[in-house]
């Protein structure tokens, strides 16, 4: 059980991180940006997408869609941490994080989303305690 609910903590982190992972992306390629707490879903979904962009050099066709997709679910990620059932929110985040990879599958080419994968096991691995 403890496993279990380790688990649901660290996908609910990625979340709350990949939806502003962007900002640190942001200053580093010069863009500037600020932090990702308190910012819109529209922000969120805009480093989203840009971090996308640079790491899985998405096509200018790619983009638009990939950006939609960041932020119906960014939006979705605020409606689940505005929940105060906790077992209901992990539930809530892991269901969103699925049909979001699902949405993704079909905007990507299968190397990049292999990639994407890759990405995302990344950000957990940092994210795990040690």
């Amino acid at each position: 059980m403890l496993s279990g609910l380790t688990h649901q903590i660290t996908i609910l982190l990625f979340m709350v991180f990949f939806a502003s992972a962007g900002s640190a992306w942001a200053q580093h390629d010069g863009t500037g940006g600020g932090g990702g707490g308190g910012a819109s879903a529209e922000t969120r979904a805009q480093r989203q997408t840009d971090l996308l962009k640079d790491r899985l050099n998405l096509t200018k066709a790619q983009e638009p869609k990939v950006y939609a997709i960041a932020l119906k679910y960014a939006k979705k990620m605020d409606e689940a941490l505005a929940m105060t059932d906790a077992p209901t929110r992990s539930k809530t985040v892991m269901a969103n994080d699925k049909a979001k990879d699902a949405e993704l599958k079909v905007v990507l080419t299968a190397d990049q989303f292999k990639n994407y994968l890759k990405l995302k096991e990344e950000v957990k691995a940092r994210r795990r305690p040690h």
